[in-house]
């Protein structure tokens, strides 16, 4: 270790204040830490087009005469994933399920699997949320543009309209 990284190792006379000599490193330093791998795979619930055969029963729901799967868990990033502090992930794109929605209400999900199916899994957890504000027209259509961006001890939400318009920026911890 001491070869390839020199006086970046450091070795506490105590093992168990190593976690503690970190976060204080880490405190004084932010900037030292390029990249981390994902503890959990994050995402945000959502709701599609009901499939017979892929969806579960369980989790269809019927709106303005449109059937739909609840609850769905929509990947934004992979437990295991290497992300660069600062990084935008993939931008998933939503749709409103009603015709005058005049919020949309994004629930930010953790979990422990590489590929959970539904937010209500027992190794999902909530994170957050995030309440955007928005006029559509009556326009089902209408768009609203989401990606996460992971930040030293945070999630950072960015939301924007059809036409790359900011709607919201939001900011999560994930220490908890």
């Amino acid at each position: 270790m001491e070869d390839e990284f020199g006086d970046k190792v450091v070795a506490p006379a105590e093992p168990r204040t190593a976690v503690m000599r970190g976060a204080v490193l880490f405190g004084q330093s932010p900037a030292d830490i390029k990249t981390r791998v994902s503890k959990y795979t994050y995402g945000i619930a959502t709701m599609k087009c009901f499939e017979p055969g892929l969806h579960s029963e369980k989790k269809r729901i019927v709106i303005d005469g449109r059937a739909y799967c609840d609850d769905i868990f929509e990947k934004h990033v992979t437990i295991g994933q290497e992300i660069t502090v600062g990084q935008s992930m993939k931008e998933i794109t939503y749709y409103p399920t009603i015709d005058d929605h005049a919020h949309a209400v994004l629930h930010v999900f953790a979990s422990s699997k590489e590929n959970p199916e539904y937010v209500t899994d027992g190794d999902c957890r909530h994170v957050g949320l995030v309440l955007v504000e928005m006029d559509t027209g009556g326009n089902r259509n209408f768009e609203i543009k989401v990606k996460l961006i992971f930040g030293g001890t945070e999630i950072q939400v960015e939301v924007r309209d059809g036409h790359g318009i900011l709607m919201k920026e939001v900011k999560m911890t994930f220490l908890v």
